[in-house]
């Protein structure tokens, strides 16, 4: 097993998925696949062998850092606090990732079988979603607008009023903004990678799209495009001249890491408690408070289907369908007035 799962990562993984994709891949294969599974002959792999592994993550599967206690307290604090399990949405992770690796052994003719249809995943309870309302998302952006780097402001705002990625925010280019039709084109995506960054194709075809822009939005990327202008000139030679709509401070890419960490130092500073991808979905979810149908929803998130779009935000359906019978029931009363009146 560990063998294959090497040459899996090598051969297959590192040409078929994102740089960010393979990097947790390997992460997961060389931290948690390998030391558990690595020494089973991958054609005796059963499926008892898998929900062994599985129970064992759960039970005692966290790594333990080192310490820079002194040996004789730190033995005494593994004694006094046992090793944790992981978390079932992170074993349920593995199960993903071995089960796309020994797919791939049944189709080369490795096994005939795989063993992880036998078993069943970790059972995981559904992540909470958080999005803001729209006083709270309105001052965000007002809190943001005044810090630096100046690019944080532009990546909330795109991110609240467009949904878009993270990464495809910091791989927007400038010409990829059309100021007269009142729109962007979302290209490419900025993705992590070893041992750099790199520009990359959107998350899936339907991610590559083009995003209509409100007059508001469209007012506010102009504004900070002059400020960005003025940026450029004041440190000449010093700009990397990258066509970015939100780079780093001197014009060069932006890793998205440092974005995210920019972006908690504004919500703890005030008063917020979401991440950066939240604002996606509070863009969702004031579509769906807006009335926006589920296909237009799915095509501006870059979602594969109006129906995964309508299972991630059906916990925001319930109060829709009361506010539509009400009207239906409305409009129909009106009817029968009507009716009645003509008879």
């Amino acid at each position: 097993m560990g063998e294959y799962l090497e040459s899996w990562l090598h051969d297959y993984a590192a040409t078929n998925v994102a740089p960010n994709t393979l990097e947790r891949y390997d992460g997961i294969v060389r931290r948690h696949l390998i030391p558990g599974l690595g020494s089973v002959r991958l054609n005796q792999l059963s499926a008892r062998s898998v929900e062994r592994y599985y129970a064992s993550e759960l039970s005692n599967g966290r790594l333990v850092r080192k310490s820079s206690k002194k040996p004789d307290t730190a033995k005494a604090d593994l004694k006094a606090k046992p090793k944790p399990g992981l978390d079932p949405q992170t074993v349920l992770k593995h199960h993903r990732v071995l089960y796309t690796a020994l797919k791939r052994a049944v189709r080369l003719g490795l096994l005939p079988a795989n063993p992880c249809d036998r078993v069943d995943p970790p059972k995981t309870s559904r992540a909470e979603m958080k999005a803001l309302d729209e006083m709270d998302t309105e001052r965000l952006l007002s809190a943001a607008r005044s810090v630096e780097p100046m690019s944080l402001y532009a990546a909330v705002l795109l991110a609240a009023n467009t949904g878009m990625r993270r990464g495809e925010i910091l791989g927007l280019r400038w010409t990829d903004v059309d100021f007269e039709a009142g729109a962007l084109h979302v290209r490419r995506t900025l993705q992590r990678g070893k041992p750099s960054i790199v520009f990359g194709e959107p998350k899936t075809a339907t991610s590559r799209r083009r995003l209509s822009l409100d007059p508001y939005t469209l007012a506010e990327l102009k504004s900070y495009r002059a400020r960005q202008s003025e940026r450029r000139l004041a440190l000449g030679s010093g700009w990397q001249d990258n066509d970015m709509v939100c780079p780093g401070r001197c014009g060069e890419p932006w890793h998205p890491c440092l974005l995210t960490r920019e972006f908690q130092r504004l919500r703890e500073k005030n008063g917020f408690a979401l991440r950066f991808h939240d604002l996606r979905h509070t863009h969702a979810a004031q579509l769906i408070r807006a009335g926006a149908p589920a296909k237009v929803i799915q095509e501006r998130l870059g979602h594969a289907s109006a129906g995964f779009t309508l299972t991630a935000y059906e916990h925001l359906l319930p109060g829709m369908e009361d506010e539509a019978v009400a009207q239906l029931a409305a409009a129909r009363a009106e009817a029968r007035r009507k009716l009645s009146a003509a008879a």
